[in-house]
């Protein structure tokens, strides 16, 4: 009568198993890990760009809208390649806004001051600020860009230089980019050009 084998598992076969059976546990944790921070970028990236053309969007509207202030300013008050100041009813109260847009280091701040007194001012300690928006990536490029009546046909004059854009803007483009991440081919940029309408109807 022969002898029925019996297999059975050693000690170091069940401490290769363990072994096995924890690098694939771990790979697996490991590649969730990186599909869910995959995840979180690419989420982040459309909720940056879906704010940029917000934002672009809301600065190309208020400009548009710009107008003479109620104490009798031109509409607009400073006009730099990173900075913007105008006057415009940004909130349709009625009232019209001291309004400045402005880049620092890598965020865009937004300034408004409401008209008080009589004769109305606008008084610069009831400035309210607000951050508008971080990561932007222009660094030296500029922000905003200003043509006059003749653009786009005239493009040797535009867009303006410094000294005439006060006197001869008619239209602003807005140009931003930018990016979560420092790696520029990930830059994300957006531009929209506003006609100023008060300008247009005083040509």
């Amino acid at each position: 009568m022969h002898k029925k084998n019996i297999y059975g598992m050693t000690l170091i076969e069940v401490l290769v198993a363990i072994a096995i059976t924890s690098i694939i546990g771990l790979g697996l944790v490991s590649l969730q890990y990186i599909l869910s921070q995959n995840q979180i970028a690419i989420t982040k990236s459309y909720k940056s760009i879906d704010d940029a053309n917000y934002i672009v969007s809301l600065i190309a509207k208020e400009i548009r809208m710009a107008r003479e202030s109620d104490g009798g300013s031109y509409l607009l008050n400073t006009a730099g390649d990173q900075e913007i100041v105008f006057y415009s009813d940004i909130d349709l109260d009625g009232q019209t806004e001291w309004v400045r847009y402005f880049l620092s280091d890598t965020n865009l701040i937004k300034e408004i001051i409401k008209p008080s007194g009589y004769p109305i001012i606008y008084d610069p300690s009831e400035k309210t600020s607000f951050l508008v928006t971080e990561n932007v990536r222009n660094l030296s490029e500029p922000l905003f860009y200003y043509y006059n009546e003749d653009w786009p046909d005239d493009v040797s004059n535009n867009p303006l230089n410094i000294s005439d854009r006060l006197s001869k803007t008619k239209t602003v483009k807005i140009f931003l980019r930018i990016n979560q991440d420092d790696n520029p081919e990930k830059d994300y940029s957006i531009e929209s050009l506003s006609q100023i309408r008060s300008a247009k109807e005083n040509l």
